[in-house]
């Protein structure tokens, strides 16, 4: 039941969990001029990657009608009630204060980020994962990212590919059809399953009682919110369809994060 619980508080939380930690929050910033027409992706738009047109497949929206009727509450949810509250939020705050807080949520999500290296095959990331969060957290308390700081590591670091969709995705699994999930956002099938995992496997949650973890995840999802906002009203907001803009930002990073199995294409 305190599982159940949290997973139902964590989706209220719209669109700000660790999956998409994902952060495909701060890439979906793409230009108004940009997104307002599909044209944008057109037939040639994947040409230089692939040799043939055979390789493309189109968006696979068989879950229209119930993308569309979660996807304008969501919307309803994020810019009438959470957006008004946040900038509300932000007025008694600081932006150091809202930082920090963002900075110890990301530390606080490193057992996930580890399992998904691990079971990636992964040993770079497996260990500059460790090394963050033990520099972290003897510093700050992951309050702050101290390990980014004139930090030049051996290997890239990618913690947005540390996620159990991106894991199936390395496995072979198809991202499957488009899918908004209720009170939290653009996904896929595949990338449902993966956030599911991802809820499920955060460490933390085991280690604390849900009565406090819940909260405490859902103050620090609330928080993060200003990382979310502006990209998304730059998607959305001048679009002519803000469900299909959304729809083809979301499947457009999801394809260019790679891997993925088939390539979008309106």
């Amino acid at each position: 039941m305190p599982k159940i619980l949290f997973t139902f508080f964590l989706c209220a939380a719209f669109c700000v969990s660790n999956a998409v930690g994902f952060s495909f929050a701060k890439q979906l910033i793409i230009p108004p001029e940009v997104i307002v027409s599909e044209d944008y992706f057109d037939d040639d738009y994947f040409d230089d990657e692939y040799e043939d047109e055979a390789s493309f497949v189109p968006h696979d929206d068989t879950f229209r009608a119930w993308n569309t009727f979660w996807h304008n509450i969501n919307d309803y949810a994020l810019m009438r009630v959470l957006k008004p509250a946040h900038n509300k939020y932000g007025d008694i705050t600081t932006p150091e204060i809202r930082t920090g807080f963002k900075a110890f949520r990301e530390n606080i999500k490193t057992p996930k980020r580890m399992l998904n290296a691990f079971l990636q095959g992964d040993v770079d990331q497996f260990f500059i994962e460790i090394g963050r969060f033990i520099v972290n957290t003897t510093t700050s308390l992951g309050f702050v990212d101290v390990a980014s700081v004139n930090n030049k590591p051996l290997s890239p670091y990618t913690p947005e590919n540390l996620r159990f969709g991106y894991t199936l995705a390395k496995w072979g699994f198809p991202e499957g059809a488009y899918f908004v999930i209720p009170f939290y956002g653009p996904s896929t099938i595949r990338e449902t399953v993966g956030t599911g995992v991802d809820v499920f496997s955060n460490a933390f949650d085991y280690l604390i009682a849900w009565y406090v973890y819940t909260p405490t995840e859902l103050f620090l999802a609330f928080n993060g919110l200003d990382d979310f906002i502006p990209p998304y009203e730059a998607i959305t907001s001048h679009a002519v369809d803000p469900y299909v803009a959304l729809r083809n930002a979301y499947l457009e990073t999801l394809y260019l994060s790679k891997p993925i199995v088939s390539k979008p294409k309106k």
